[in-house]
């Protein structure tokens, strides 16, 4: 059945002094027929996007539903969305004030921290050779992903299957407190050049600390309210949403079900001690004005963010090495640098910010300083066919191909300096890893056969075998359909549980231990990728 679309367009159209060369070059018609085109060809609900400049909004532009069912239209200014992994740009910026203000020092143990509930948990109850793992950690590992910590919670549904959307399974604060006790230590955080572990958790850890050092004693949602929505005038951002209160929130229609159905999110939004990497709901127009003072920031001008231009550039600048690590994309402390499209002149599309998706919601907020320019993008899907991505991409080339001004000469360096670590990933340079699971060829052949999965794939689990790789060792292989995703896993010492993946290391950038989730009737409602458990430099 065919979806009936509703647009919502709004220009705000800058006067000509304050509006940069180029800016009115935009080809905003061409960017709203690409997000028609997009939403009538995917099974999508609602896109909203809004592009800003310096000054504030260039254009904004609603497709598609809030509400299928009450067929209200998508509103930038009015439609709240879960952004995702957005928010952990704005747990960064509250780390960044406290640092400014001398309550944080970035380079400190996070065990040295005072009055902090969860360390003094962790002093408290913790065995001492793993709060020796614990003293390694620094604030600025947390920030940077590199404190060699799971991405969730060990035992937690978090992200991984449709129950857990239905029953709130996101930890309380106690539960996160006890879930710490049994977090694995990947690597050592400082000690393993260039390592990588994308960490949810890390991200909840500092809100926990912003939560607990702020000086007014506020909760982390109040220190945000006060501290970066108000000033910045983001009126219609929120973090746990009450039943009383979820006043234009986007429903969300989650992951695909077994009958074909989709589950609708809870109106509720009680992200619990998630909040420092997920909590957030906004619409686009607030987004743009976060990505306003961001791409200010970047420009080195002054902006509401960051203090001084050195807090800028030390939060905006990533350390050398974890390029290597995930092609396309560089994390600095808790932003990524990315570039679309890929090109030779990757000095002019670099973009900063974050993206986010999870549960039929893609979130965007990127700016590109080159180009005076930066996008925030939002979507509600019924399947993961990423709109929000393309149309970024399809926004990102049209920018591309746009004249620039000449950058300032410390945003130009800045941009150099991304360039160089850009083509340190394409040299060749790399890493192997080992992954440890603990399973026998027993317990393998259990999953052979078609299963169910939500998660972490493109929908259904076909298929999982078993059988030989050419050197006569067992394998599993996972198939999700044609032309989806599909991959093996080696076993290097099946006896022992040890497997390395068939994939290079960015696969596991966001992955777990390898482990399969079951219901009650021994459908696969979810899996786990292998956890990284050592590193190998290659050349």
């Amino acid at each position: 059945m065919k979806i009936l679309l509703l647009t919502f367009l709004t220009v705000t159209c800058l006067n000509a002094e304050s509006t940069p060369s180029g800016t009115m070059n935009l080809p905003i018609e061409n960017i709203v027929a690409k997000g028609q085109q997009i939403l009538e060809k995917n099974q999508i609900v609602g896109i909203s996007m809004t592009i800003f400049d310096e000054n504030g909004i260039v254009a904004s532009q609603g497709f598609g539903y809030a509400d299928r069912s009450l067929k209200v239209p998508i509103s930038p200014s009015e439609s709240r969305f879960r952004i995702n992994s957005v928010s952990k740009l704005f747990t960064t910026v509250a780390i960044a004030k406290l640092a400014e203000q001398g309550i944080l020092d970035l380079e400190g143990s996070i065990l040295d921290l005072k009055k902090v509930g969860f360390i003094d948990f962790l002093l408290a109850h913790e065995r001492p050779d793993r709060l020796a793992s614990w003293r390694k950690i620094k604030i600025k590992h947390l920030l940077l992903h590199q404190a060699g910590i799971s991405k969730d919670l060990p035992g937690s549904r978090v992200f991984w299957n449709s129950s857990a959307i239905a029953d709130h399974a996101l930890p309380s604060k106690e539960a996160l407190y006890q879930g710490l006790l049994q977090v694995e230590f990947i690597y050592p955080a400082g000690e393993t050049e260039g390592a990588i572990k994308y960490s949810n958790l890390g991200m909840n850890l500092l809100a926990r600390i912003v939560e607990d050092l702020n000086s007014d004693g506020l909760n982390f949602a109040a220190y945000m309210k006060n501290y970066v929505f108000e000033p910045l005038g983001m009126s219609n951002s929120v973090y746990n949403i009450a039943a009383n209160t979820n006043r234009n929130m986007v429903v969300g229609y989650g992951t695909k079900q077994l009958d074909g159905a989709y589950i609708e999110l809870p109106q509720i939004y009680d992200v619990a001690s998630y909040d420092g990497s997920i909590g957030i709901a906004a619409t686009t127009d607030d987004l743009a004005l976060f990505g306003q003072h961001l791409l200010k920031a970047s420009l080195f001008q002054a902006n509401k963010l960051f203090v001084s231009p050195e807090s800028a550039e030390y939060f905006l600048t990533p350390p050398d090495m974890n390029t290597v690590v995930s092609p396309g994309r560089i994390m600095g402390p808790g932003f990524f640098w990315r570039y679309r499209p890929v090109a030779d002149k990757k000095s002019q599309n670099l973009w900063v910010g974050h993206t986010g998706a999870g549960y039929g919601f893609e979130s965007i907020l990127l700016v590109n300083p080159a180009r005076k320019l930066g996008v925030a993008v939002t979507a509600n899907t019924l399947d993961k066919t990423y709109p929000a991505f393309e149309l970024w991409d399809f926004i990102a080339t049209e920018i591309a191909a746009m004249d620039s001004d000449s950058a300032n000469e410390k945003t130009q360096k800045l941009l150099d300096d991304i360039v160089v670590k850009l083509e340190k990933a394409d040299s060749g340079i790399g890493f192997s890893q080992i992954a440890g699971q603990d399973a026998t060829e027993t317990a393998l052949r259990k999953f052979v056969g078609s299963y169910f999965a939500d998660n972490a794939a493109e929908g259904v689990l076909k298929k999982v075998i078993l059988k030989e790789d050419k050197l006569g060792r067992p394998q599993l292989y996972f198939s999700f359909g044609e032309g989806a995703m599909e991959f093996n896993l080696t076993p290097t010492d099946l006896s022992n549980g040890v497997f390395r993946m068939d994939k290079m290391v960015d696969v596991l950038f966001n992955g777990e231990r390898f482990e399969f989730l079951f219901d009650s009737y021994g459908r696969v409602t979810g899996f786990i990728l292998a956890q990284v458990k050592e590193f190998q430099r290659v050349n």
